[in-house]
């Protein structure tokens, strides 16, 4: 639990730009040489977003390594779920920043690949970082993709909303 909040502090100080005190927590979580061992789903996920936030601080001396090595452990549990879905998304991030599309394109592929089992969400970010890193016809297709699902996920968002309203409204009627 203790590991836990100081992860959901990083990722606070991480989404907010203050890369230096995300870092500093990343540190402190990473230090604990049992995570590993107890938690390897947990310290993929630490080891991810820490390669993350120094990707976004501009810091890339140990990238892809520390990526590469949370996909291993994410792998290697047997976790192809929502983290390597994650991981996979920031490695096609980073080599597209870096110019190697090759690469970009595997991870990105990957990442939609597993996705579109699991999550609308991350299969919308999957989408949306294809239509980027293609070209042409390709990336206007993902990005189409990407709209009509984004709509879809919308529409059925407001249905589920307005069912609650209407039962909120009836109920307050009895």
């Amino acid at each position: 639990i203790y590991n836990s909040s100081k992860n959901n502090l990083a990722l606070a100080y991480k989404n907010a730009g203050q890369y230096d005190l995300a870092i500093k927590y990343y540190d402190e979580i990473l230090s604990n040489k049992s995570l590993i061992k107890e938690r390897p789903d947990f310290f993929a996920l630490i080891l991810d977003n820490f390669a993350n936030t120094l990707f976004l601080s501009g810091d890339k001396k140990q990238l892809p390594a520390l990526y590469l090595k949370a996909l291993k452990i994410s792998d290697s549990v047997k976790l192809r779920g929502y983290n390597s879905i994650i991981i996979n998304q920031h490695l096609a991030e980073y080599y597209n920043d870096v110019g190697i599309k090759d690469s970009a394109k595997y991870y990105a592929y990957v990442a939609k690949d597993i996705s579109e089992e699991y999550h609308n969400d991350d299969l919308l970010k999957s989408l949306l970082l294809l239509s980027k890193i293609e070209n042409g016809e390709k990336a206007a297709n993902y990005l189409r993709e990407y709209i009509k699902l984004s709509d879809s996920l919308q529409k059925s968002e407001r249905t589920i909303r307005n069912k609650f309203a209407r039962i909120r409204f009836e109920t307050n009627q009895i």
